[in-house]
C-alpha cells in the first residue's frame, strides 16, 4: 500500500519525484555503511525490486551495536532529515544486535523470508542481516498474533479516535483503510 497524500501536499506540491529516490538511496547506503555503530542494514519492499513510485516509502531493516544506540538513532534521524527533504518517507525496522539473537525480537518467520528476497535482490548494505535473527515462533503462529494484534489496535483506536489531534486522526484512517490488504495477505500466506 503507498502513500495516502493530503490536499495541502497536493496543493503545496510537497509529493516524492521518482528522479529523488536513486539519490536518497545512494544516501541511505553511504551513511548506514560508514557508520559504526549500525552492525547490519537492509532495503527492502519496492525500492529493491525496483517497482516503487511516488506513493513509495523506503524500508530499511538494521541492527545496531546497544552500547551506540544513540549514535543509531542520530544515524537514522539525520537520513530522515535528508529524505524528508525530498518527501519521500523511511520507515526504519531498527532491532539492537542483543534482543535480535533472543526469541524476543518481533521479526517472524514470515518477515524474515521477505528479508531473504531482498538480500537475494540486491538490498544488503552492510553485514548478514539474516544471521542476525534468532528463530522465533512458526508461521503460522506469527500470522494469527498478527491478525489478533492488527485487529485489537484497529478496535482500541476506534474507540479512542475522537480525542486524536487531525494528524493522529488522519494516520488512523489511512491504517483502517490498509489493514484489509495485509489482513488479506497474512491469511493467504496461513493457507499456503
Amino acid at each position: 500500500m503507498g502513500q495516502i497524500f493530503t490536499w495541502e501536499e497536493v496543493k503545496d506540491k510537497r509529493l516524492p519525484k521518482i528522479e529523488d529516490f536513486p539519490s536518497v538511496l545512494s544516501e541511505i547506503r553511504k551513511s548506514l555503511f560508514e557508520e559504526n555503530s549500525i552492525s547490519s542494514a537492509l532495503l527492502c519492499g519496492s525500492v529493491v525490486r525496483g517497482d516503487y513510485g511516488i506513493r513509495s516509502d523506503i524500508d530499511c531493516v538494521l541492527t545496531y551495536h546497544l552500547e551506540m544506540e544513540a549514535e543509531a538513532a542520530d544515524a537514522m534521524r539525520r537520513i530522515d532529515v535528508i529524505a524528508s527533504q525530498h518527501f519521500i518517507p523511511i520507515n526504519f525496522m531498527p532491532c539492537d544486535t542483543l534482543l535480535a539473537k533472543t526469541r524476543m525480537h518481533s521479526f517472524g518467520p514470515a518477515f524474515q523470508v521477505h528479508l531473504r528476497s531482498s538480500s537475494e535482490s540486491g538490498g544488503q548494505i552492510k553485514g548478514d542481516i539474516l544471521e542476525a535473527w534468532a528463530a522465533t515462533t512458526s508461521s503460522n503462529e506469527e500470522i494469527e498474533w498478527y491478525v489478533r494484534s492488527k485487529m485489537k489496535t484497529l478496535q482500541e483506536d476506534y474507540f479512542e479516535m475522537g480525542t486524536y489531534s487531525e494528524e493522529r486522526y488522519h494516520s488512523l484512517l489511512k491504517k483502517a483503510y490498509e489493514a484489509p490488504l495485509h489482513v488479506a495477505r497474512k491469511m493467504l500466506m496461513h493457507q499456503g
